[in-house]
């Protein structure tokens, strides 16, 4: 309960004026004024809020606060019951000015409340007493040294039995503690307002009896104190959040305040003429406060209204939102909505039911995030269909067509819903659904959404309107983010000259972004966004080497790995790790603060559940990094060998996705000799590796995979290659080592020197294909060694001990090139160092395989003519070593 001091009624009356509507109360018509008006005067003037202001404000007061509240809602009750009508005589006897304390200034109330005892099916409808307002009263009757909270029941007897205005808090102790004591020894302690209830009736003999033990103990001269909050802290928070008003304010323009003010001052008059008794008088000081309040408290509940709109929903309640939900009835009314609004148009003149749907789809997305069974799964199955139909409408491409060529401007209703509602809830299916689904989907709005998107201003970005955000937001992911499919490098090609044009235009407007002070509102949420989406880019590998012909973007993401913000630190240095070369490693960054702020990271994140999936990207990013030779030798030196280690053996997250990615990553670390030499010695890492190389669980052939590459390196691999070279004639003309992700060209070249005639050894299925001991066997029986070089095969680990053994054993190699401006560097460079590359991407197949078959035949000569020279040697040495020793003496005395 508040007393008036410490809430406005005025203020407790609008709250539940808002959220009367949950429980059917509908909003009066003057509320409805109101709040329309105040959020036409947000949208206008949202890019002058300060969204960091309202968390500022709250760690201020937090670290001030020197108690914890307990809130519940309560209904008043305007009579007393009959159940404490004892009481009241009691108290009326005892105590008489307490009782008239209690009648003039309390009441009883009632909280939604049920005990373990109530059944399942009652709990929503039982509510309990509160006595908090009487207990109130009679706790401030004493002196206010004793925490009520921890000893509520006998501190309330005793305000009621004995007059403690007086006590010191030495005898106010003594006192508590022998009527405790005496308490436990009766083994007996009634509610101090309800009769016939006992406080200890729940607890046994024994229990009672400790209790009364442990207090007889208790020396009362011992005196601790509680420090309930930090001096320091306050201050601490304080000078930030007056640091960070002097930023925000110094970044403001003087026009932009003035209209904001006025129009508040206009705001004021509506508001205030919606009620005659109140008047009006403009104080400017005070008015601009109030402005900037209003703003940069909704700016803050609207910096990510996603998670803000389903904060509602958690561990607690999503059983019952998902009874709510998870309706037959209801999940095909709203298939059958988007149906009928693609179909005949159907309620696109009707913004509230348009509202309605988009809301209803938000939720299920939110909804998502908790496990789904097969059956509810299913049951929402007809919604992805219709919004799948929805967004490959002409309706979709209408929406782009019709919006403005800014990023500032607003959306109305039918906007939000076919750009931002259905896309948002698209979001997460496309890892469990047919992905021709959206390639239709790219065919459909792509190009359409280039064009517009390319045709706005990029130094606009950063005032970009809430909508626009969410929009852009939610319609990268669609038409960009997804790439877990076969069919990867199909769309990729396809769709090439527009995401081309769309990461140019998205490295411009990083280039505004890093321009503004990072202090303006809206400048880490936009780059943050900028840099989520040169991620997604990077993920098509063709798109990735165009991004490496950018000339600024290296420099542009090393900028933002120097910005305040965990997620595009950890986004910026993902980018760089797929960008960067050897050479940019070495000339643009110092390669020992890349390894250390991965460290950092992991050592912070690897034991805390909530934070699994950045973890998991956090070693995802440092996979990338470790294939550059230079960052290799930092995280040796700075000791990451051990928390990989203990991220595979021990796995606090318990995710075999974790496990695996913490394989591949010592993998590529084993090629130092320091590395592995440290995991040779490990015996329980060499124990636990032999074990997962013998596993056949066919949810870990992956990670059995990496076990057996691992094992072989470490090892098979020095024995391997030590092994003399004594063929005179070859079971394969080729072996072809490729990256699966490049399976559709090297198939094709496959198929065609079959075709051919020639003998070709090449492995088709990547989990259930021969270990690195039969691959080991091709290379060997091998004449020719095929390297089909890409950035995938380059950063494949297994890929590199391919090409790394072929190399050592000193086979014959021909490199080509299978991926579009693709380069080699690194350890790939080294090894495909002075030999000519046939470029499939650069010639038509045709050309660039008659040029592949050119040199396979020009090497086939060499070599014959080099095998037959030293089958001649070997047969020279041979006839000498079986002639007889003397004779050869004998020769020579001759001479």
């Amino acid at each position: 309960m508040f007393e008036e001091k410490h809430i406005n009624e005025q203020a407790f009356r609008d709250l539940f004026t808002l959220v009367g509507p949950v429980y059917g109360y509908g909003l009066p018509q003057v509320a409805l004024v109101r709040i329309q008006a105040i959020l036409d005067f947000y949208d206008r003037y949202a890019h002058i809020g300060n969204p960091d202001n309202i968390t500022d404000v709250a760690n201020y007061f937090k670290s001030c606060a020197p108690i914890d509240a307990d809130c519940a809602p309560s209904l008043q009750l305007k009579f007393w019951s009959n159940d404490i009508q004892p009481f009241f005589e009691r108290i009326k006897r005892n105590r008489p000015n307490i009782y008239h304390l209690i009648m003039n200034k309390t009441s009883m109330h009632v909280i939604p409340k049920w005990s373990t005892k109530t059944p399942a099916c009652d709990r929503e409808l039982e509510f309990r007493y509160s006595f908090s307002a009487i207990e109130l009263i009679l706790a401030q009757q004493r002196q206010k040294v004793l925490p009520s909270y921890f000893i509520k029941t006998t501190v309330l007897w005793m305000c009621e039995t004995m007059d403690l205005s007086s006590d010191t808090e030495e005898i106010l102790a003594q006192k508590w503690l022998q009527y405790a004591i005496d308490l436990l020894e009766k083994q007996d302690c009634s509610h101090p307002i309800i009769p016939n209830v006992k406080i200890l009736g729940p607890y046994s003999a024994d229990s009672i009896r400790t209790a009364r033990e442990i207090l007889l103990k208790v020396n009362i001269n011992e005196i601790h104190e509680i420090e309930m909050f930090s001096a320091t802290d306050q201050e601490f928070y304080r000078n930030k959040y007056h640091e960070n008003i002097a930023n925000f304010l110094s970044q403001l323009k003087a026009n932009d305040i003035i209209c904001a003010l006025r129009d508040y001052q206009q705001l004021q008059r509506q508001w205030i003429s919606l009620d005659s008794s109140q008047i009006i008088i403009d104080n400017d000081e005070i008015d601009m406060n109030e402005t900037l309040t209003i703003l940069n408290t909704l700016r803050g509940l609207d910096e990510d209204y996603e998670n803000w709109g389903g904060c509602g929903i958690n561990e607690t309640n999503i059983t019952t939102f998902k009874r709510l939900f998870f309706q037959k009835p209801l999940i095909d009314e709203l298939a059958n909505c988007l149906h009928e609004i693609i179909t005949y148009g159907k309620y696109l003149n009707d913004p509230l039911h348009l509202r309605s749907v988009s809301s209803l789809l938000i939720a299920l997305k939110k909804i998502r995030k908790y496990h789904l069974t097969t059956i509810e799964y299913s049951l929402i199955t007809p919604i992805l269909f219709a919004a799948t139909e929805c967004l490959c409408s002409s309706y979709a491409v209408d929406m782009i067509k019709s919006l403005e060529r800014n990023f500032v401007q607003k959306l109305d209703e039918v906007q939000m819903l076919f750009l931002h509602a259905i896309p948002f809830y698209l979001k997460w299916y496309w890892e469990n659904c047919d992905p021709e689904n959206f390639i239709k989907i790219l065919r459909m709005l792509l190009n359409e959404y280039t064009v517009w998107f390319t045709s706005c201003q990029p130094d606009s970005y950063v005032q970009r309107s809430s909508e626009i955000d969410s929009m852009i937001r939610n319609l990268n992911y669609i038409l960009i983010r997804p790439t877990e499919f076969d069919s990867l490098n199909i769309f990729s090609e396809e769709f090439y000259h527009d995401y081309c044009k769309l990461v140019w235009h998205w490295s411009s407007i990083l280039s505004s972004i890093l321009a503004c002070s990072s202090c303006i509102t809206n400048v880490k949420s936009a780059a943050r966004t900028s840099v989520q989406t040169f991620y997604n880019f990077t993920l098509h590998s063709n798109v990735l080497n165009f991004m490496k012909t950018i000339p600024s973007l290296i420099s542009m993401l090393l900028k933002v790995t120097d910005l305040d913000h965990d997620e595009m630190q950890l986004n910026a240095y993902r980018c760089l790790g797929k960008i960067m070369i050897e050479a940019d490693i070495k000339t643009m960054t110092k390669p020992s603060k890349i390894a250390a702020v991965h460290i950092e990271f992991l050592k912070d994140t690897i034991n805390d559940w909530k934070q699994s999936e950045r973890f998991y990207s956090l070693l995802e990013s440092l996979k990338s990094f470790v294939q550059h030779d230079q960052v290799k030798i930092e995280l040796i030196k700075q000791e990451v060998l051990p928390l990989l280690v203990t991220c595979f053996l021990e796995n606090p997250s318990e995710s075999i996705k974790v496990q695996l990615v913490a394989l591949e990553i010592l993998f590529a670390l084993s090629f130092h000799e320091l590395a592995c030499s440290f995991l040779k010695q490990n015996e329980n890492f060499m124990n636990r590796i032999r074990i997962f190389s013998s596993k056949t669980y066919s949810n870990q052939l992956r990670l059995q995979r990496a076990a057996e590459g691992l094992l072989w390196k470490l090892e098979k691999e020095g024995e391997a290659v030590a092994k003399p070279t004594t063929l005179t004639s070859y079971k394969y003309d080729v072996m072809i080592s490729y990256s699966h992700k490049d399976k559709e060209i090297c198939l094709r070249i496959h198929q065609q020197l079959i075709n051919d005639g020639f003998h070709v050894w090449l492995d088709k299925d990547c989990l259930r294909g021969p270990t690195m001991v039969g691959i080991a066997n091709a290379i060997e029986n091998s004449l020719y060694v095929m390297i089909c070089m890409s950035n995938t095969y380059k950063q494949s680990v297994y890929c590199q001990s391919e090409a790394h053994y072929a190399f050592e054993r000193g086979c014959r190699l021909i490199p080509i090139i299978v991926e579009s401006n693709y380069k080699p560097d690194g350890w790939l460079g080294i090894i495909v160092s002075g030999k000519i590359y046939v470029d499939f991407i650069v010639d038509e197949f045709n050309l660039a395989y008659e040029k592949l078959k050119n040199e396979i035949s020009e090497q086939r000569c060499q070599t014959l003519i080099q095998l037959q020279r030293t089958s001649e040697e070997n047969n020279q040495i041979n006839r000498t070593s079986m002639i007889p020793e003397h004779a050869v003496l004998d020769s020579e005395s001759i001479m």
